[in-house]
């Protein structure tokens, strides 16, 4: 593949553009203007914020510039501006912009949020007047009059529901026709404000509006107004919540064939043709570099398929539903996006095996929703066989799997695993990392499957080899300390060094430091940092003899689990002042408590 395309060009070119700028505005002014206006475009769309907001206000024609936007590119780029400081934006924007706008900010689930709804009139009332009725004339009454019902209440003398003295304090009018009392004092200044604006300028709205307050029915206005809403937001990939649950459906990966895609049948729609000339926009802004996804992505765009990016973009809408992700919250948004594009990158990889002629075929043939599906499914597998793995032992037994048992980080990672959506602990594949996070390749995947056989392998080993239950092995939970496999594997070596068995009884401390002279190299009193060749050598000789029986996999395995407990145990104790043994602070054996 090429080292650049589409999505990697224009943000250099328009930040030579803006570098220019701050040197000499006039010729950078010029420069701009002189380009085709679908380049304008793609230059305004490939930076963010307030980069991108400079270039339009370069244009002769910034309003054909901003309107020419998605509107979701418009709303994100209020949002990383601020909506407060970039009025000069939404004056510029179209009605649907502006709409767009409101259905993400101003409801939660099926509810107004009235106090955002008045965030935004006050912002709209900010704008030049014209511009404002337009933006208002264009949201659906019905909103409106939900908003209004919540903080007025309006009074016809010539049709009275109620009975009530006009000439009250508490009451204004702007045409002695309709007389309003604001329920709320802190929202007077504004509720009058824009019902001021739209009886100066459209007096059909206005009396249309307070007739609603007076006679539609609060919840069925609302509802009207929320099914407006959802029958747009579908159209942008904002389906309801059920719908859009069916990306994170369970598909068997080996089932998924490319050969079987239908896409390149049909072509892209209108929606996503709209993103051809978009480059680097908010949806790809968080691609990681050197990321597969990233590099498919390029090499489409670099044929032509630039459309994709809009379907890119409904698949994050509808994952911004299922996970209840509020689109206001940038981070959170951000961090979702990263999600998605593990997920696709994680499915491209397994249907390619990493071949990037292999995944264009696939992004041209199969939908990203279904390659997203691929791809969660891959760890949704892995937790279906972990599952197995704990139930086909009795150490994990019980309402929720005992994962006490597995020493970190094999516990850790099983947690994250056993979740709804599988996580990988990166303590795994980082020895000092401590976080959750999604699968991002298929190494991840590899190693998640040899770190199940692994904890089969271990439970195996206390089990069928050892021939322990997790009722054989005592109390071990005395002071609070908590046993793992390691812990009953290094008590039943001390056990068969000091009494010649290999059992995971219970040690005192002189057994315990009867175990230790003999395991460690000794100088003075302190524990050296070596264990005796000889013990070492008989250990390893005796799990050798018990795991002779044991099919080769599993044996090298339950070997390499024995090696890694002796390293432990090295680490650990070496340096420990045997004259100053206390259980409280001795890790990895049941002791007794005096």
């Amino acid at each position: 593949m090429k080292d650049s395309g589409p999505i990697e060009i224009m943000p250099f070119k328009a930040q030579q553009i803006l570098k220019l700028f701050k040197k000499d505005p006039l010729e950078a002014e010029r420069r701009f203007n002189a380009l085709p206006f679908i380049e304008k475009v793609a230059l305004v769309l490939s930076v963010r914020g307030k980069d991108r907001e400079r270039l339009i206000l370069l244009s002769k024609e910034p309003e054909r510039l901003v309107q020419r936007m998605p509107e979701e590119e418009f709303y994100y780029t209020l949002k990383e501006i601020g909506e407060r400081d970039a009025l000069t934006l939404l004056e510029l924007a179209s009605p649907k912009q502006i709409a767009f706008c409101l259905d993400l900010e101003v409801w939660k689930k099926n509810r107004l949020k009235p106090q955002e709804m008045l965030k935004w009139i006050e912002l709209l009332l900010d704008c030049d007047e014209e511009r404002a009725v337009e933006a208002f004339r264009n949201l659906d009454q019905e909103l409106l009059i939900t908003l209004l019902q919540r903080y007025l209440k309006v009074y016809k003398p010539d049709a009275p529901i109620e009975e009530v003295e006009l000439d009250r304090d508490d009451l204004f009018t702007l045409d002695h026709h309709y007389y309003i009392r604001v329920k709320f004092k802190q929202a007077e200044e504004l509720i009058e404000r824009f019902l001021d604006l739209l009886f100066r300028w459209d007096q059909a709205l206005y009396r249309d509006l307070l007739e609603g307050v007076i006679w539609e029915v609060p919840g069925e206005v609302e509802e009207l107004a929320r099914r407006w809403r959802q029958g747009r937001l579908s159209d942008k990939g904002f389906p309801e919540w059920e719908e859009a649950m069916e990306i994170y459906s369970f598909v068997n990966p080996e089932l998924v064939d490319i050969d079987k895609g239908i896409k390149d049948s049909y072509g892209p729609d209108e929606e996503m043709k709209r993103w051809q000339e978009v480059g680097s926009n908010f949806y790809l802004l968080p691609l990681p570099k050197g990321s597969f996804l990233k590099e498919v992505l390029e090499e489409a765009s670099r044929q032509g398929l630039d459309w994709i990016r809009g379907e890119m973009v409904l698949l994050c809408n509808k994952a911004m539903v299922a996970e209840n992700v509020d689109p206001s919250n940038l981070e959170a948004v951000r961090e979702l996006l990263l999600r998605v594009y593990d997920y696709l990158n994680l499915g491209l990889s397994f249907l390619s095996k990493g071949d990037p002629k292999e995944a264009l075929r696939a992004v041209r043939k199969l939908y990203l929703k279904e390659i997203f599906q691929l791809g969660y499914s891959l760890t949704v597998r892995l937790r279906h066989k972990l599952e197995r793995t704990l139930r086909e032992s009795p150490w994990f037994e019980g309402k929720k799997p005992r994962l006490s048992w597995l020493d970190p980080p094999l516990r850790e990672f099983a947690d994250g695993l056993l979740r709804k959506k599988p996580m990988l602990f990166e303590g795994v594949v980082e020895p000092r990392g401590v976080n959750y996070r999604p699968f991002r390749t298929l190494e991840e995947i590899y190693l998640a499957e040899e770190l199940i056989a692994d904890i089969k392998a271990i439970a195996e080993l206390h089990f069928s080899v050892y021939g322990l239950k997790p009722s054989d092995e005592g109390e071990t939970r005395k002071g609070g300390r908590e046993l793992t496999f390691k812990g009953l594997t290094l008590t039943a070596i001390a056990n068969k060094e000091v009494k010649g068995e290999f059992f995971p009884d219970t040690l005192n401390l002189k057994e315990l430091r009867a175990f230790l002279e003999e395991a460690f190299v000794v100088e003075g009193q302190r524990l050296g940092n070596a264990l005796k060749g000889a013990f070492v050598t008989r250990t390893v000789a005796f799990f050798e003899e018990i795991l002779s029986p044991v099919e080769p996999k599993q044996r090298e395995r339950m070997k390499r689990f024995l090696h890694e407990t002796l390293n432990d145990l090295l680490d650990e104790y070496q340096g420990l002042d045997l004259e100053g043994l206390d259980p409280r602070f001795l890790k990895w054996f049941m002791l007794k408590e005096s």
